[in-house]
């Protein structure tokens, strides 16, 4: 008997699995690919060309959409860490860095329009949008791939998402006045905490000029911080539905602009949540144990773990740093504890989300292994924290984003100094 041939690694330590199939097997599939391709490509390209801002349509259809602006122009400059090598930053960060610029926020209301979702179907991922007399709006397209949404869909999708702005659909549910608060990434804590909830400020606003109530569409799914997060938010019950977005009508979809950088909302928006959860936290249990200000966060019960934290932890420790596994509490008790944090050291990871609710006074120490993302950095200085970066060794035989790490606790001993020292 042959033996199967062997797994090939790439540069980078994935395993690639060798071709299937036989010779002709393996012809007609390269063929099938080089027909659709570019088929898929100008089906992709027409998408892209019908994606059109509230604002242009506004001029066109003033009967349909009015529009409310608040808030103030924002600017924020993503700088270099302090204390730390910035020739050591990844390149991600680095390409990131610089002066940002957004315009002054706006929540638009459609009416009479429909909410569609179409379903990536080797992923999962499930893609909403609004269609408008033809148009898919830019405002509902979720952040994470306004640039790429149209270069994601096969044909059947492209051909889908034609229809369905231009005709509609046959919608399942119908609601007066609705913001979805929808996301491809229902699972990830970091783009529902950091992403998506802040865009709720545009419904205050709302309220306040109208009067109307609003029915917030949220994943359904079995994501506990869901459910904490709207209630510390000011919203009950009553005000949220779980939904699949399966094809919805709505006399009224509220619609707020994305911002200008990739996984990020607007700082106004991270104020307003801020203030919202803290005013909305219940009483602190008065048995439990007193917090420190000084946070690390372990990922011993997540993936990305440091493998070295005993030793990390018999540095820090001594200094009243405390190591908090942050996805054994509840959300409001994570939200108290960093509204009080002066440093937080930690590995890249959803958990330093909880940064938002920090005090200015604060600072961010991020400990990179194999996945070198830029969100906390730009998160850091755009809430005015201090931020300081370390490059940890990384196990080469895993994944590069799940990758266990090995911290170099002799390189984070000056930084965690200079850290305090600076707070003096």
């Amino acid at each position: 008997m042959s033996e199967a041939p062997p797994m090939q690694r790439t540069r980078r330590g994935r395993v690639d699995q060798p071709p299937t199939g036989n010779l002709f097997q393996r012809a007609a599939a390269a063929l099938s690919t080089r027909i659709r391709t570019p088929i898929n490509q100008r089906l992709q390209a027409g998408i892209k060309r019908r994606i059109a801002s509230v604002l242009d349509l506004e001029k066109i259809a003033p009967e349909r959409i009015t529009i409310w602006k608040f808030g103030e122009p924002e600017e924020f400059t993503a700088g270099p860490p302090m204390f730390s090598d910035a020739a050591d930053l990844p390149p991600r960060v680095t390409a990131m860095m610089g002066t940002y610029h957004s315009p002054q926020a706006f929540v638009a209301e459609v009416r009479d329009v429909g909410l569609f979702t179409i379903g990536h179907r080797n992923s999962g991922e499930r893609y909403t949008f609004s269609g408008f007399d033809g148009h898919l709006l830019l405002e509902s397209l979720d952040k994470a791939f306004i640039d790429q949404f149209y270069g994601r869909l096969d044909i059947r999708q492209c051909l889908q998402a034609g229809r369905l702005a231009a005709r509609g659909g046959s919608p399942q549910a119908r609601y007066d006045t609705i913001y979805a608060a929808q996301t491809i990434f229902p699972s990830s804590f970091f783009y529902w905490l950091a992403v998506i909830m802040p865009g709720l400020d545009a419904i205050d606003h709302y309220r306040s000029v109208t009067g109307r109530g609003v029915t917030i569409l949220v994943p359904d799914g079995p994501w506990r911080w869901i459910d904490e997060s709207m209630p510390l938010a000011g919203y009950g019950p009553d005000q949220v539905i779980r939904s699949n977005f399966t094809d919805v009508h709505a006399e009224r979809l509220l619609l707020r602009p994305k911002s200008l950088v990739s996984q990020f909302a607007s700082i106004e928006g991270y104020h307003w949540m801020k203030q919202k959860m803290l005013a909305n936290l219940p009483p602190p249990d008065p048995t439990a144990d007193p917090v420190s200000p000084y946070i690390y966060i372990s990922r011993s019960k997540a993936k990305r773990k440091v493998l070295n934290e005993d030793e990390v932890l018999n540095f820090l420790s001594p200094l009243g740093f405390r190591a908090y596994d942050l996805e054994d509490r509840s959300l409001a008790e994570n939200v108290r504890l960093f509204s009080q944090a002066k440093v937080v050291v930690g590995p890249h990871g959803a958990g330093m989300s909880h940064i938002i609710f920090a005090p200015e006074t604060a600072h961010l120490v991020e400990c990179f292994g194999g996945r070198q993302e830029h969100v906390f950095h730009l998160l850091a200085n755009a809430l005015n924290l201090g931020y300081t970066h370390l490059m940890s060794e990384f196990e080469p035989n895993q994944a590069d984003l799940f990758a266990d790490m090995q911290i170099d606790v002799e390189r984070l001993k000056p930084l965690i100094h200079h850290v305090l020292d600076s707070q003096k």
